[in-house]
């Protein structure tokens, strides 16, 4: 196997890191769309009317 040059290091670096950072932005915006679900849905509960319970 031979060494690779510094340019192609550096290029495998940025490859990576950017690869990662995609995977990250999908994870957040995923989460965030899960948690505007929640919220939405947790809001229209409250907003539902509630019945008694007769005793």
């Amino acid at each position: 196997m031979r060494e690779k040059s510094d340019n192609e290091i550096v290029s495998l670096v940025i490859k990576l890191r950017t690869e990662a950072a995609l995977e990250l932005q999908c994870a957040v915006e995923l989460s965030l769309e899960q948690r505007s679900e929640f919220a939405s849905t947790t809001y229209e509960r409250q907003q539902a009317p509630r019945r008694k319970i007769s005793s």
